[in-house]
């Protein structure tokens, strides 16, 4: 018996399984499944259900199976009958067999996981370079009583980042500014005013030289025991990868060494290391695997293994 479904879910399912691969970022993105996950939440009666379900396997589900689902509805929530199918051994293959174009949308993913339990709650925030995703659109748990967002004015973007415009809104978390500078130049930042500065995959786009202009500007608008908090390509795997860097904008992409080595003589203290999305097979190997982002897809205590590296440092 077919599953009839309201055309509102129809055209959901049917946006998230056109939408094409990022050449961009993981963080420019929605993760594919966030219109699935739309469908669930959306009061349509348990016809929506078999439909989500269904779409995560990338199969329609049996006469039985739907049968059996909607039974399970009746004794458990939306989100746990639909997290049933996203750890099923078939999901998993799934993802395995198409981890090529879903790998940025799984980097993407750890890093929402890291926004969410790993950064420190904070009421001053500069988040550095966020035009295309700011912290808080990264899903920061926390209230702020202001947000300033970072980056280059528009005339002195590259083409692609051109039409990208940031503007001053208010959230459910606090108040977001917009100030269009470049990040060696935080001037108009009062100094010793900032409870957290945050860099998400930032500074591998300034020159190393650069990087500890940065550090200083950052360091002058932090609070003493502030935070510093960034993300970044591991080098390690990277260079696994690709022989370049894996994005022409990059100017250096670090191995945590030697990062760690400059955020310390920058004159900051680090007080966390972490890896995101460990790639245990790449490592060993020294051949890239792209499956790895499937089953490391999330936080790690071993950053020289991981694709990105991360820091909380202390002013």
């Amino acid at each position: 018996m077919p599953v009839r479904v309201p055309i509102l879910k129809l055209r959901a399912v049917s946006i998230s399984r056109q939408r094409k691969v990022p050449t961009r970022k993981a963080e420019r993105s929605f993760p594919i499944l966030s219109h699935v996950i739309i469908i669930a939440v959306q009061p349509a009666g348990t016809d929506a259900i078999p439909l989500a379900y269904g779409t995560i396997l990338g199969r329609p589900l049996t006469q039985a199976e739907t049968a059996a689902l909607l039974e399970r509805l009746r004794n458990s929530s939306e989100l746990v009958v639909l997290h049933e199918a996203l750890s099923s051994a078939e999901f998993v293959r799934r993802r395995m067999a198409n981890a090529m174009p879903l790998h940025l949308f799984l980097i993407h993913g750890a890093r929402i996981k890291l926004v969410a339990a790993m950064l420190p709650p904070a009421l001053a925030i500069v988040d550095i370079g966020g035009a295309n995703g700011t912290l808080y659109d990264l899903g920061y748990p926390h209230s702020f009583d202001e947000m300033i967002v970072v980056d280059l004015p528009l005339e002195d973007r590259c083409e692609m980042y051109q039409g990208l415009k940031l503007e001053s809104r208010k959230t459910d978390k606090g108040p977001i500014s917009a100030l269009y500078t470049r990040m060696t130049d935080l001037s108009s930042i009062r100094s010793a005013s900032i409870d957290l500065v945050w860099m998400g995959q930032v500074i591998e786009h300034v020159s190393e030289a650069d990087s500890f202009l940065v550090y200083a500007e950052v360091k002058r608008i932090l609070r003493p025991g502030g935070h510093f908090c960034l993300d970044t390509p591991n080098r390690n795997l990277t260079e696994i990868h690709t022989t370049g860097w894996i994005h022409p904008e990059h100017k250096i992409e670090y191995k945590p060494e030697h990062l760690r080595e400059n955020l310390l003589r920058a004159g900051f203290a680090i007080e966390l290391e972490l890896g995101l999305c460990e790639m245990v097979r790449t490592w060993r190997s020294r051949v890239f695997d792209y499956s790895d982002f499937v089953t490391g897809a999330g936080i790690s205590p071993n950053p020289a293994g991981c694709y990105l590296q991360y820091y909380h440092c202390r002013a």
